[in-house]
């Protein structure tokens, strides 16, 4: 299974790319902002972005409920490799899920695989 988070999702529906896996609720979030960043900048038209979303709802994607119980662990990923909640809990969820966590950002994915090799979790 592959989990995607917002850089990777945002860039592989401008790519075409065909995507089957996972999103954090999260995420949801997370690309609507992107989009409405992107029409306020007028990158985009507000039409154009609502079909991005509304695209976005064909994909055969799961959506991953973040759950309070989930919350520590987010903690302790955070602050262990200095990342905020939102890019721990991809990290974490990955690597719960043994997935694999497609991203484009750096940081995060230097994170992710130290917390993979390690067997963190």
């Amino acid at each position: 299974m592959r989990i995607y988070d917002t850089s990777y999702l945002v860039d592989a529906i401008t790519r075409g790319e065909d995507l089957t896996g996972a999103i954090l609720d999260l995420t949801l979030y997370e690309i609507t902002n992107v989009v409405k960043k992107a029409i306020e900048r007028k990158d985009i038209s507000e039409n154009e972005g609502e079909t991005l979303l509304k695209y976005l709802a064909t994909l055969d994607l799961e959506v991953i409920r973040v759950q309070t119980d989930d919350l520590p662990k987010i903690l302790t990923i955070a602050k262990k490799y200095n990342l905020t909640a939102y890019d721990a809990a991809y990290v974490y969820f990955a690597t719960k899920k043994q997935a694999e966590l497609m991203t484009l950002d750096r940081k995060l994915d230097k994170a992710y695989q130290k917390v993979k090799k390690k067997g963190y979790l």
